[in-house]
């Protein structure tokens, strides 16, 4: 619960000078960039089904960023990454 409420993980998050922004500017492939959120946050590459459900997700969003940060916050609170991390 810590981590879903916590603001200083929704800061760095929304941090313009964090690393989305920057992956959001130089990778335009959504695809590529949810494999490196994963990498980033589980040291694993996704399954076929988990980046399928998160490039639908993506593509339903307001925006790509905000698809995107979504798709961040929710790899930050699988126990997966608690559990690591």
């Amino acid at each position: 619960m810590y981590l879903i409420n916590d603001q200083e993980v929704l800061a760095k998050l929304n941090d313009s000078n964090g690393r989305l922004p920057h992956l959001l500017k130089t990778i335009s492939d959504d695809r590529e960039l949810i494999t490196e959120l994963y990498l980033a946050a589980l040291s694993r590459f996704p399954s076929e089904k988990e980046l399928e459900l998160q490039l639908k997700y993506v593509e339903k969003a307001t925006n790509r960023e905000s698809g995107m940060k979504d798709v961040l916050w929710t790899l930050l609170n699988v126990r997966e990454f608690i559990f690591n991390h």
